[in-house]
């Protein structure tokens, strides 16, 4: 103490402190003192009052810590939501109020003072042909105090149309009746755009393709798969592989699709689908991370070439 500047200057000629303990009592984190320009004996109520003392400053320093520590995660949490390009949306369901961030109104082409801060507002950039299904969509969540989860086109001021996901929760009050919905929702046009291309380049493919969700539902289905099954798209969409196709069971279908989903493998096979179907096919098939994708090719004339000149 001595060495100190204001002790060498004269300033401070008296001084007190007391140890701050962290919770466990276990470290020193700083000291509560106090000091004055005359010297002076300190009585036993002063010290006990400063011992006192010394326990909510440490919890204010604690709580300072905390706090600090929460908005460094926030300013995190916003530089990382704002870099995704996702917008938070909340919806008081008693008071009628929704409530944007700028991201969300911006990619729904209002200001934020021609935002009327209600669902009409919203409605009201939703694609005509989406209205319907969005309300409903909107509308189950509530009813049922759960998810929230579309995506539909939403037509700009400037006529531009765009696709956006929005996703959220429905909360509860007290008696369990809703009472908010909130979420985020995203500016999905870039995927959609991507996919059109890749569905094009599909649908122009020589041969057979598909894909399948990791519950075995047709996700997707070319217009050379849809010949080759003989079924519709409408039919196939949705439905199950080993429903629609029951042969499939135990086969060599279901072995390799199986292994290439648990292995995360490509696999390249030659199997048999016996009628109506009646034909051989090659198929290579590969995971993605919505299921499975599969390549398909009838070469039952090929088999039969080759067993016919086997045979000569």
């Amino acid at each position: 103490m001595a060495a100190l500047p204001a002790v060498r200057a004269g300033e401070v000629a008296s001084y007190l402190g007391v140890p701050l303990f962290d919770a466990g009592g276990a470290h020193v984190i700083g000291v509560l003192a106090v000091f004055g320009p005359e010297p002076r004996e300190w009585t036993a109520e002063e010290v006990a009052l400063l011992e006192r003392l010394a326990h909510p400053v440490v919890t204010e320093l604690e709580l300072s810590a905390v706090t600090a520590e929460l908005e460094t995660g926030r300013v995190r949490w916003d530089l990382a939501i704002d870099a995704a390009g996702i917008g938070s949306f909340d919806w008081d369901l008693v008071a009628g109020r929704l409530v944007w961030d700028d991201r969300s109104l911006a990619m729904f082409g209002y200001d934020r003072d021609d935002f009327t801060g209600t669902i009409d507002a919203f409605v009201a950039r939703v694609h005509p042909d989406d209205v319907e299904r969005v309300q409903g969509a909107l509308q189950a969540a509530i009813d049922s105090c759960g998810q929230y989860d579309t995506e539909c086109r939403v037509v700009l001021p400037s006529g531009q149309t765009r696709w956006i996901r929005g996703r959220g929760r429905v909360l509860g009050d007290e008696r369990g009746v809703a009472a908010r919905l909130i979420g985020a929702a995203h500016d999905t046009t870039a995927d959609r755009v991507a996919d059109v291309r890749v569905s094009r380049v599909l649908e122009s493919m020589p041969s057979a393709f598909f894909s399948l969700s990791r519950d075995w539902r047709f996700t997707y289905v070319n217009g050379e798969a849809e010949r080759l099954l003989g079924r519709p798209r409408d039919e196939l969409l949705a439905g199950v592989l080993w429903d629609l196709f029951p042969d499939a069971v135990g086969s060599d279908f279901e072995l390799h699709y199986r292994a290439a989903l648990r292995t995360g493998d490509m696999t390249v096979f030659q199997a048999y689908y016996p009628p109506p179907l009646d034909s051989w096919y090659e198929v290579r098939a590969w995971p993605d991370p919505d299921g499975l994708a599969v390549y398909f090719l009838d070469v039952t004339q090929r088999r039969r070439a080759e067993e016919a000149a086997r045979r000569r």
